[in-house]
């Protein structure tokens, strides 16, 4: 068999060729800084390079040079167009360079070495931001969340199965009060919230039901909530916050906090009529749901606003947030679930921006933090917040820290 017999056909914007090799490169663009005084650098990732395929086009034959031109017009052709190879199959690529090799000991016969790119997407890369299309996600999330969870009592002729309903209407209206005292807000905020909240209170007891735009306030009262959520516990004691710094960070405590207590109700009267029965666990499922949406939500935003300080922390907070998610979309119908699904997933890709790993370093010898961090590379105050340190002065132990110079 001679190496003609070998070769395998390929076309590009239908004009064919053979072929009998080809490469295929990528990777990441880096920026490596290298600092004086520091034996480790830091690689930066700036995304991905673009991928380029290298393929060799053979045109064999007495007439070969007609199929050269064909060839060489599809290569000029502006834009991109499709590769069909016998390894690559279809591919959408742009032609970057082109070489032609003749001459006449090889009579009938040329070569034509092509690069090609992935021509990738028109698009300035600041004119998409992942959060702000996870919070689009979550604006749908929110709209179709409020269709959804209408709740009427209305058709419950027992006085006790109404009221039973309206309070655990009443008790998921209370919970983000519980939630502002937690957040430590300030005043003003407080105020307009808890007017808001009493004037969609006053509406359910007027109407003695949750009608779909009322549903839709109270959980963009919970989203609001959300923004306020970022309290970030220091990693060893997350029973306290430590009130002499500012945090803008969450933690899977903070999100803990917005699910507790979920349901908290007390126990069903007992009812004669089995169609006032059927009616009051209906509504009681819509508030159960409805509670697990405003969570899910409220949680969404704690992500989006939240500045997560490496991949520890995002692990820690998304398990929570995916925990919650399920629950959510448990019972949830379609239109919901996928609501919920879209959200999840863009609010944990949004979140997850180029983290730094948690890094562990054993001081064996006491050191001051401010010389601790200028060796690793740390901030001093994230050193001091994130391993409890007693004293400045003098730091020992196995110290977590992110490296950020």
């Amino acid at each position: 068999m001679s190496w003609r017999d070998r070769l395998l056909s390929a076309s590009f914007r239908g004009v064919n060729f053979l072929v009998d090799n080809h490469e295929y490169s990528g990777g990441r663009r880096l920026a490596v800084h290298e600092y004086p005084g520091r034996d480790l650098p830091f690689a930066e990732d700036l995304g991905e390079k673009v991928r380029e395929y290298q393929i060799e086009a053979f045109l064999v034959g007495n007439d070969y040079d007609q199929n050269r031109n064909l060839l060489l017009a599809a290569l000029r052709k502006f834009g991109p167009g499709e590769l069909i190879h016998p390894y690559l199959g279809h591919i959408n690529l742009q032609v970057k360079t082109w070489s032609i090799t003749e001459n006449t000991d090889q009579g009938g016969f040329c070569t034509i070495r092509i690069n090609f790119v992935d021509p990738g997407i028109a698009r300035d890369p600041s004119s998409f931001n992942p959060k702000i299309s996870a919070s689009q996600n979550l604006d749908d999330l929110v709209a179709k969340a409020a269709a959804s969870s209408i709740i009427d009592v209305s058709e419950i002729e027992q006085i006790e199965g109404r009221t039973f309903v309206l309070n655990s209407v009443r008790k998921f209206l209370d919970r983000p009060l519980k939630l502002l005292d937690y957040a430590r807000q300030g005043e003003d905020f407080v105020k307009d919230f808890t007017a808001e909240l009493s004037a969609v209170k006053n509406e359910i007891e007027t109407l003695n039901k949750v009608p779909s735009d009322l549903a839709n306030r109270t959980l963009r009262l919970w989203r609001n909530l959300g923004e306020v959520m970022t309290v970030r516990f220091s990693a060893e004691n997350t029973a306290q916050i430590n009130s002499s710094r500012t945090f803008n960070r969450p933690s899977s405590q903070s999100l803990s906090a917005i699910s507790a207590n979920s349901s908290e109700v007390a126990p069903p009267p007992k009812l004669i009529r089995v169609l006032d029965n059927q009616r009051q666990s209906e509504n009681l499922q819509q508030v159960d749901q409805l509670t697990n949406y405003a969570i899910i939500i409220a949680q969404s935003e704690v992500l989006l606003r939240a500045n997560i300080a490496h991949q520890n922390e995002y692990h820690q907070a998304i398990a929570k947030y995916r925990h919650q998610a399920e629950s959510a979309m448990a019972n949830a119908p379609d239109p919901v679930f996928q609501a919920i699904l879209s959200t999840m997933e863009a609010v944990s890709s949004a979140s997850y921006q180029n983290l730094p790993p948690l890094l562990t370093h054993q001081v064996s010898k006491s050191i001051p933090s401010t010389a601790l961090a200028q060796i690793l590379g740390a901030k001093e105050d994230d050193l001091l917040d994130g391993n409890n340190i007693a004293h400045p002065l003098f730091v020992t132990g196995a110290i977590n820290y992110v490296r950020v110079r």
